[in-house]
């Protein structure tokens, strides 16, 4: 009888242990199937990741600032300083004003300018739809359009809801609903981070799929599948996320790198081959004001890469924000300087603003026009002559 008894703990340990390892092994497995992966991603980035100071939009409303401000109407002043003009021997400040309306599709600048103790006059910028327009009464009424081809006020998405914890846990189910419904598959593009190898999963998000990512983003559902290319670090965290956008914009691209989602790459592939990109980054070490770099390169078909940098405070108030740009430079082919200067001053919410054209006190549409592709024919040679029409007419 004693001996039975032994027999029957004996099972019993031996089936609790074949039952722990049954479970061990389907957790294994689980945690290298590529929907869980992606899943314990999401948690991480919605539980970790969104409040560590180095993510890109922390402490930022950005549902504030793609409504109010890119969607919106704003006001601006501040105070610029420009020096290491290639061309020009003289440092310049300027007091700055003027406005940007969405609504309108209009932005306005206008600028007294100082060069050393002596006031030389305005310069006036505008813009409208696709076009700017430069008027400059100090250069003998010098003025001068300059047709884009771009939209130059696009759309921002009309956000619904702040992306926060809070909305990662409304919308759990719709997310592990998801997780079930995308196509996901392993391409084999690795990076690596001093040996941590992050692997790329190829996400398609079905066409009529994700109805409540839409909605946050405050558009239509798409009419077409969704590709996102995704990679995971080792511990299932997001690395990089890659979204092909040219289906909205021909050419468009858009990155989010780094496990603290600290860097935006806006990419833009030109006609002619060429090449435009925005890179954004946040310095998460500095936690008094929200500090960010700014770098912008233009790739041409000849070789030359002209690139402007920057670093940017930018410190939300009630009814704007402060912004404070220090560090700027514009180089070419990272060898040349042809401007650096700086930038201090506010920006401010508004509502309603009239139309900005009205009260310009020049005709615009009578202005002489020149279109990119004229500019880049003889880029040096367009730049060399406004600036010596400006050394020319100033004291």
């Amino acid at each position: 009888m004693e001996k039975e008894k032994k027999r029957g703990k004996r099972r019993g340990l031996l089936l609790c242990v074949l039952l722990l390892l049954l479970v061990a092994a389907a957790l294994a497995l689980a945690a290298r199937n590529p929907r869980v992966r992606m899943l314990r991603a999401t948690m991480y980035f919605a539980e970790h990741t969104l409040k560590d100071p180095s993510y890109l939009a922390c402490n930022l409303d950005m549902m504030d600032l793609f409504c109010n401000y890119m969607n919106g109407d704003v006001t601006y002043s501040g105070r610029a300083h420009m020096h290491s003009v290639e061309g020009l021997g003289f440092s310049s400040a300027m007091d700055v004003e003027g406005a940007r309306s969405f609504a309108h599709k209009e932005m306005t600048m206008h600028a007294d300018m100082d060069v050393l103790w002596f006031n030389v006059g305005e310069m006036d910028l505008y813009a409208r739809e696709e076009t700017m327009y430069m008027v400059v009464p100090m250069l003998d009424g010098l003025s001068q359009a300059f047709v884009t081809g771009e939209n130059l006020f696009p759309k921002a998405p009309e956000l619904t809801s702040d992306l926060d914890r809070e909305w990662f846990h409304d919308n759990m189910g719709n997310i592990v609903a998801l997780m079930q419904q995308i196509d996901i598959s392993e391409t084999g593009r690795t990076i690596n981070d001093d040996g941590k190898i992050s692997r790329e999963y190829r996400i398609v998000i079905p066409q009529g799929s994700g109805g409540f990512l839409w909605e946050l983003l405050g558009m239509e559902a798409p009419d077409h599948d969704i590709v996102v290319d995704v990679f995971l670090t080792p511990q299932s965290r997001l690395r990089h996320v890659e979204v092909d956008l040219s289906r909205s914009v021909e050419g468009l691209s858009l990155v989010v790198d780094g496990e603290k989602a600290d860097r935006c790459i806006i990419t833009r592939e030109l006609p002619d081959d060429e090449r435009a990109t925005l890179t954004v980054a946040r310095d998460g070490e500095i936690t008094y004001t929200n500090l960010f770099s700014l770098t912008a390169d233009y790739e041409t078909n000849t070789g030359d890469v002209y690139q402007a940098r920057l670093s940017m405070e930018l410190e939300p108030e009630e009814n704007g924000a402060k912004m404070k740009i220090s560090d700027m430079i514009v180089t070419k082919n990272d060898e040349t300087t042809l401007a650096e200067g700086s930038f201090d001053g506010t920006l401010v919410k508004t509502s309603d603003l009239p139309d900005l054209f009205a009260d310009v006190g020049v005709d615009l549409d009578a202005i002489e026009k020149v279109t990119w592709e004229e500019i880049r024919r003889d880029t040096e040679g367009f730049v060399r002559d406004m600036v010596q029409k400006a050394r020319d007419s100033l004291p």
